[in-house]
């Protein structure tokens, strides 16, 4: 009987343990793994707000600085803040990407490479290819 019972509460253990180890492999493939490089000499500011979701995620990022941050997969509306001005827009964040926020006041020589984006607050280019816009 006892050898019984230790056999059920072995199983028991190995089975929380496999579930556990799946769920954890499953919440890490929700997520995506975003980076900011900020060029400016000043503080950039993101914040992003999912639409099914009340939670608001806030990305900051010192002058000169690159950040790595890890939020859920999806689609956003963000407010970002560089070379003090202040914009609204939307930004598909479900694969990997890099935000390039570029120096004030000089524009990105060309708009960045697939899965990087070269953001100028000024003159951000209004196209739907693009992973981040401005409204």
């Amino acid at each position: 009987m006892k050898k019984i019972i230790l056999f059920s509460l072995i199983l028991v253990m190995i089975a929380t343990l496999a579930f556990n180890t799946f769920s954890a492999a499953a919440a890490y493939n929700d997520m995506v793994s975003v980076t900011i490089i900020n060029r400016t000499s000043g503080l950039v500011y993101v914040s992003l707000l999912p639409k099914e979701a009340n939670v608001v995620y806030y990305l900051d990022v010192l002058g000169g600085q690159t950040e790595h941050f890890t939020v859920p997969r999806g689609r956003y509306t963000h407010t970002s803040y560089a070379c003090g001005k202040t914009v609204h827009g939307v930004v598909d964040l479900r694969h990997q990407v890099t935000l390039v926020f570029t120096p004030c006041g000089s524009e990105p020589p060309n708009s960045g490479e697939r899965g990087i984006e070269k953001i100028f607050l000024d003159t951000y280019p209004f196209r739907s290819d693009f992973i981040y816009s401005i409204k």
